[in-house]
């Protein structure tokens, strides 16, 4: 009997779960986002406090919020 072990998910998988790691880490994003303006004002929210919350880098929250 030859049994075949997968060290990793199909393609699919990883897709979806890559996919659904996106959703959230928007989700958070937007949701530390409206909490600034709402404490802090458009004018006086820094990207750096929604970013550190987040646990993203500025780039990261670019490419999410952009």
């Amino acid at each position: 009997m030859n049994v075949s072990v997968a060290t990793n998910p199909p393609a699919s998988i990883a897709g979806n779960r890559r996919s659904a790691q996106r959703a959230a880490t928007r989700a958070r994003l937007f949701d530390e986002t409206v909490k600034e303006f709402k404490a802090r004002g458009f004018a006086e929210t820094e990207i750096e406090v929604i970013t550190e919350r987040v646990g993203v880098s500025r780039g990261a929250f670019y490419v999410h919020r952009g």
